[in-house]
Parts: structure tokens; sequence; C-alpha cells
């Protein structure tokens, strides 16, 4: 399946999108504050930033819980299994609106 570039309508939804519940390890009820918690943690750890767990967490996978969002939402095709997990994802999709929600989340507009 061609992966085709999100518009901003999409991107606008994917940024507001509530988890089902709010992540417990950085307090974010949205993907816009999950985005926004990931790059000030990064900023502030540092060369110590931990990639694996970027908010202190087990072993729950932190990209999994922004795409399970978007298959939910129906903005990327995948499934999600009886107990929540995500079983399958459109990995190009995905990651494209990803790097989308982040051009839009760091935008300025100009003058």
């Amino acid at each position: 399946m061609p992966t085709i570039d999100p518009s901003q309508q999409t991107i606008t939804r994917a940024l507001n999108l509530r988890f089902a519940q709010p992540d417990p390890d950085s307090g974010a009820t949205t993907v816009r504050e999950y985005m926004r918690a990931l790059l000030a943690t990064l900023w502030s750890d540092g060369e110590y930033f931990n990639s694996k767990r970027p908010f202190g967490r087990g072993t729950r996978g932190w990209q999994t819980d922004v795409y399970r969002e978007f298959v939910r939402a129906g903005l990327v095709a995948g499934t999600i299994d009886s107990a929540g997990c995500l079983a399958a994802l459109d990995v190009a999709a995905a990651h494209k609106l990803v790097q989308a929600v982040i051009v839009a989340l760091c935008a300025i507009p100009e003058e």
C-alpha cells in the first residue's frame, strides 16, 4: 500500500488525539502533550537520554503508545488485539505521520 503524505487536518487530529488512558510516566493525555514531554525529557537528559525508556518505564514500548492511538483513531492502518496491544501496523505511514506531527508541533507561524 503506498504511503500518502498526511493532510494538515490529519496532522491536527493526530496532535489532539487523547490517549485511552493518561500515560502513566509522562502524565500526557494527548499526543501533543506526549511529544512535548518526550522532547523536554530528551533535552533535559542530554547525552544520558534513554531511548529505550525515556520516561523510566519498564518494558512497554513508548513509540507503540502513540502508534496504537493512531490506529484506534483510524489515522493509520493497523489492528489492535483483544488485550489492547498493537498487533499490526502500517509502519511507513505511522512513521510519516509522526514526522509530520513533530514538524507541526515545532512550527512557528511566519509573520
